[in-house]
């Protein structure tokens, strides 16, 4: 017997757009996560699942897929996208354990001071020429060459 648990709600933000054809020439989709800028490559099978998600079971998932599509969906498929979902963070978060399970997986992510320093050093600034002085001292000379007698000089000199 097929569990008949409902299945949990997806986050609203998520994109589903059509995607270049497998290798195997089957049709292919992208799972676009905005906040997370993440894109997944989904099959067939995946999407069936997923454009159906709204009937709420398992059970009515599969039964759908499985009599409106060519494919042949078994429970072990949509669980398997359920724990996809999962550990991708895809689905609505409702309850305190579910938000702390969110700031843990950020925490997690974030590099340590080596990897930063690491990933980072190229964009540290260290001045080599600080031009600012010379700038100001030079200015009143090149002002000569911006003014209005320099350029009537010039246009008549041609």
């Amino acid at each position: 017997m097929v569990e008949a648990r409902p299945l949990p709600p997806l986050r609203q933000e998520l994109g589903l757009s059509p995607a270049p054809p497998a290798k195997n020439g089957t049709p292919a989709w992208t799972l676009h996560d905005p906040p997370a800028n993440k894109f997944y490559l989904l099959e067939w099978p995946a999407f069936e699942i997923l454009s159906r998600w709204s009937l709420g079971t398992v059970q009515g998932v599969m039964d759908a897929v499985n009599q409106e599509t060519t494919l042949t969906v078994t429970e072990h498929d949509v669980l398997g996208m359920i724990t996809f979902l999962d550990q991708n963070f895809l689905f609505q978060t409702t309850t305190a354990a579910g938000n702390q399970r969110l700031v843990s997986a950020q925490a997690a992510s974030r590099p340590g001071w080596a990897m930063w320093l690491l990933k980072n050093y190229l964009f540290i600034r260290v001045p080599v020429v600080r031009p600012e002085s010379f700038l100001k001292k030079a200015g009143p000379a090149a002002e000569f060459f911006y003014s209005r007698s320099f350029f009537v000089m010039v246009a008549v000199c041609r």
